[in-house]
């Protein structure tokens, strides 16, 4: 994947306020470096109600994705 600087330095991204940017860096990175933050992306998804318009569904879609990547069983029961 990618090297250990590089790692480190994306890590630091997934702490980022905004939550496209904490995505888009879990994504780069592998499962036990994400594992612990994927309960604050199951409740990100959680938070969200109602009609999703296009952005909305593209956001969904993301964290949905990076679920399905990343996730295991213990994320599936926060559902």
């Amino acid at each position: 994947m990618v090297g250990d600087k590089v790692k480190d330095y994306i890590k630091t991204a997934m702490d980022s306020k905004y939550r496209q940017v904490a995505i888009k860096a879990m994504r780069s990175l592998e499962k036990d470096d994400v594992k612990e933050k994927l309960s604050d992306v199951v409740m990100w998804l959680k938070s969200r109600k109602g009609v999703p318009n296009k952005e909305e569904e593209k956001y969904r879609r993301d964290i949905i994705g990076l679920i399905g990547k990343f996730g295991d069983d213990s994320v599936i029961d926060e559902f």
